[in-house]
């Protein structure tokens, strides 16, 4: 808010707006949501570590964690099948899509040369991650698509099978080897179409559909088909003029769904949708970088709030308008920032970054991601991260013929600053402008609620402000939690 002569840098639980000149500019690595009217560090993100051998040489894609085996981990990369302990279950896939639990069999669905497959065993209760008693290619002959799982109401498993739905209604091991009871075409739909993506709402399924024919860059039309899973058809399907779905999460008895390659999330009853909110994942409105979102990038935390995975084509790489990473969104507001960047700090600006999952569990999230050439998984600990960053929105303070100029500037904590945490303050005089330093704290700030330094703005018509939080000590847990800031 500019009044008065003051400039007042607040609101930071607004999350990013569509433009700044409509509300904030970006917010990286921060917590906007967890205490309303305050900025804070958000919990640190480092990698996971897996033993030696194997090592994970392609996108994780998938990861389960079942507490009720003895809390076995399972991580599917691109290829392979990893345990708890880096244990090798195989090389089993050219390309790997999903893992589910169903009825005590893992599940794990993937291309192997040209057709679809999916592998069954059964999860040992014992606790021995390394063993999937009757572990074996249960399903062949599946189109060249993706393959992704989920439980029907029914009772029964149901699979994406290219421009077809497959439902699995039993699984046993006769002999040695696992067997399925299964129906690789319960359901049609346009052949020119691929299931990418299928969620439960109440009693029917939705599946969401990309073309066939032609580069999904150049896709106009995502449609979500409803299907009760007792008709032969399905309903009348919701279409969004996007380039198709990426992918879908159900909650409350509404569906979430990421769309086409700029940041727009919808949601939708099944019958009708509206735009829910935008990723603000590049800085300049279509013309930047475009996005995408793997089908498991997507989970709800603890909070009940919405974590996305966003991802960059590889022939825009490198792009310095592009931001990606793991977005948090409040579902009562729409409201969004970029939360969770990879462990590097990058965000794609200049490397390539992919996201392949996301896992939400108690206070944590875990997610598998791409760095430039670096693929791994990691998980937020209770430390936390060494710097946040938040733009304001631009401010309009003045004229060519009136133009201001700003001699002191405020800030004020809820409660001291701790040894380790500081704050440094940007300005500059337009969106393409480079960022210049006015404030930087020093030891003598540490134990202060607030502090008044000289701003130094001179003949300003517009200014935007950039606040970083820093924290160089891992001993301390508990953030810096900033009320405002005031230049005047």
């Amino acid at each position: 808010m500019y009044k008065d002569g003051i400039l007042t840098i607040t609101d930071f639980q607004k999350g990013i707006a569509k433009s700044p000149v409509l509300g904030n500019g970006h917010i990286v690595n921060a917590d906007i949501f967890e205490t309303h009217g305050l900025l804070k560090l958000n919990k640190k993100i480092v990698d996971n570590t897996w033993d030696s051998t194997p090592t994970i040489d392609s996108l994780p894609v998938a990861f389960l964690k079942l507490p009720e085996y003895s809390n076995q981990m399972i991580l599917l990369d691109n290829g392979k099948l990893i345990g708890t302990g880096g244990g090798l279950f195989g090389d089993y896939f050219t390309q790997g899509f999903d893992l589910v639990e169903w009825n005590g069999y893992l599940l794990a669905s993937g291309y192997s040369g040209t057709e679809g497959i999916i592998r069954i065993g059964l999860l040992d209760t014992g606790g021995s991650q390394e063993t999937l008693t009757g572990w074996t290619v249960a399903i062949t002959g599946l189109a060249n698509a993706p393959i992704y799982f989920c439980k029907g109401k029914d009772g029964y498993l149901y699979f994406t099978n290219g421009y077809k739905i497959g439902r699995i209604t039993a699984i046993s091991i006769p002999a040695t080897v696992c067997v399925a009871t299964y129906s690789d075409n319960v359901l049609d739909l346009p052949q020119e179409e691929e299931a990418v993506s299928i969620v439960e709402l109440g009693s029917k399924l939705l599946i969401g559909t990309q073309s066939s024919k032609i580069n999904p860059k150049y896709i106009t039309q995502a449609n979500i088909y409803p299907w009760d899973m007792v008709s032969s058809s399905y309903s009348l399907p919701v279409s969004i003029h996007e380039n198709g779905v990426n992918t879908m999460i159900s909650k409350d008895n509404l569906v979430y769904v990421s769309a086409g390659l700029n940041g727009n999330i919808y949601v939708t009853n099944g019958t009708s949708y509206r735009l829910f909110t935008t990723l603000k994942t590049s800085k300049k409105d279509r013309y930047g970088s475009t996005s995408y979102v793997n089908k498991n990038a997507i989970s709800f935390n603890k909070q009940g709030r919405l974590l996305i995975g966003t991802s960059t084509f590889s022939d825009s790489i490198p792009n310095t308008t592009t931001y990606q990473g793991v977005w948090e969104i409040d579902i009562s507001t729409g409201d969004n920032h970029l939360a969770y960047t990879v462990p590097s700090g990058e965000y794609g600006q200049t490397h390539s970054i992919e996201i392949g999952y996301i896992y939400s569990y108690n206070e944590a999230i875990s997610f598998g991601y791409k760095d430039n050439t670096t693929y791994n998984t990691c998980a937020s600990n209770d430390r936390l991260q060494s710097l946040c960053s938040f733009e304001s929105n631009l401010f309009i303070t003045g004229d060519y013929q009136n133009k201001k100029t700003f001699n002191e500037l405020q800030w004020l904590f809820v409660k001291p600053l701790q040894t380790g945490q500081s704050i440094k303050i940007y300005y500059r005089n337009g969106l393409e402008d480079t960022w210049t330093l006015i404030h930087t704290s020093t030891s003598d700030h540490v134990g202060k609620y607030s502090t008044i330094d000289k701003a130094k703005i001179a003949n300003s018509e517009v200014i935007q402000i950039k606040i970083e939080l820093l924290n160089t000590d891992n001993s301390v847990l508990v953030s810096p939690e900033l009320i405002r800031v005031f230049i005047k």
